[in-house]
């Protein structure tokens, strides 16, 4: 597997922060995964809270900017980067998965030349995130436990 940890976090440092649920960050999937895993970047929603034991794993959620498979519609603030973040995203709780830590970075906002002026930090709002948890309940079969049906 190829090392990509040296690309990673350039111009912010993931390391020093853990991410919170709710927030979006920006995951490098790959390399060296095969189809149909996700193999790019892209944003991503942190669903999993901070563990206690020194697990460098977080659990997220993809966000696409068209709707497939069995999305759940996520409203998101402006963002100045288009690239990766848009004011409408779908998330796919069929595809949750947990990632180390280090493959996730902040989004990046850039000038004209390219150069890192700052980051974008957005949380997912409370009404989409209600329907998130519950896509991802019913897709995990999980529905059961949360709801107190037998």
């Amino acid at each position: 597997m190829a090392d990509f940890s040296r690309d990673l976090g350039r111009g912010n440092n993931p390391w020093g922060e853990w991410p919170q649920q709710r927030q979006i960050w920006i995951c490098r999937y790959g390399p060296g995964v095969e189809q149909p895993e996700l193999a790019e970047k892209r944003a991503v929603v942190v669903v999993s809270r901070k563990r206690k034991r020194k697990l460098d794993l977080v659990t997220v959620v993809p966000l696409f900017k068209s709707k497939t498979g069995t999305p759940v519609r996520i409203s998101l603030p402006p963002c100045p980067s288009k690239r990766f973040i848009r004011e409408e995203m779908w998330a796919r709780p069929d595809l949750v998965t947990s990632v180390s830590r280090r493959r996730l970075q902040r989004v990046s906002l850039r000038d004209e030349q390219g150069d890192i002026m700052g980051t974008f930090g957005a949380s997912v709002a409370y009404s989409d995130w209600i329907a998130l948890q519950t896509a991802m309940s019913r897709w995990l079969a999980l529905s059961y436990l949360t709801m107190g049906n037998e």
